[in-house]
């Protein structure tokens, strides 16, 4: 008899374990989930750059007349922009940042920068400027 008792005992004991542990399990993924939402949260306003100000703007030097504006060539760090406009909405620009001279090859919509382009430093540019006649004499040969 006593072990018939011990048997539904450790039966019930096993039942209720089972349970609790089930409770746990789900306690500690919810648990888990609020601590990586809340990490998340706080990491999207830390890592949030701060607003540029109009202060940070700049005054363009052009070469060439066109209709370039000077909101979008200013929004820049630069402490020497000058632009050259390109046809179909293409700008090169030289730009002086940290120090270091830049070269940009980029189309503009809507004077806006979009992606495609290209950037060069002093050395590449000068590299390209040697081989700008082999460049010509393939164009002819085309």
């Amino acid at each position: 008899m006593m072990n018939a008792d011990l048997t539904s005992s450790r039966n019930s004991f096993d039942e209720k374990f089972k349970m609790h542990f089930t409770y746990i399990k789900v306690t500690a993924v919810v648990l888990l989930f609020a601590v990586n939402i809340s990490a998340l949260i706080f990491i999207a306003h830390v890592v949030k750059p701060p607003p540029r100000s109009s202060t940070d703007c700049i005054k363009i030097e052009s070469d060439v007349e066109s209709n370039v504006s000077e909101v979008s060539v200013n929004d820049t760090l630069c402490t020497y922009v000058k632009q050259f406009p390109l046809p179909e909405h293409y700008r090169i620009t030289v730009c002086l940042y940290r120090g270091r001279t830049r070269i940009d090859v980029r189309r503009f919509i809507n004077d806006t920068a979009t992606i495609k382009g290209v950037f060069l430093n002093i050395k590449q540019w000068k590299y390209m400027r040697s081989i700008i006649p082999r460049i010509d004499l393939s164009i002819a040969d085309a």
